[in-house]
């Protein structure tokens, strides 16, 4: 039990350097205007979506 114990223990403290030496990813910067595009495609979305409805209701 010790000997799986240790080989464990040994195993973290690898994966703990190798985990150190992986480099920080680069951070990502949105757009400036991302919310502003994102709410004009949920706005169209939901016309599209309501058009259609609309259009079937008629029909």
């Amino acid at each position: 039990m010790n000997e799986k114990m240790d080989a464990v223990e040994a195993e973290r403290a690898r994966l703990e350097i190798e985990l150190a030496e992986i480099p920080e990813p680069d951070a990502v910067i949105p757009h400036s205007d991302l919310a502003e595009i994102y709410k004009r495609k949920v706005d169209s979305s939901a016309t599209a979506l309501l058009d259609g409805l609309i259009v079937r209701i008629i029909i």
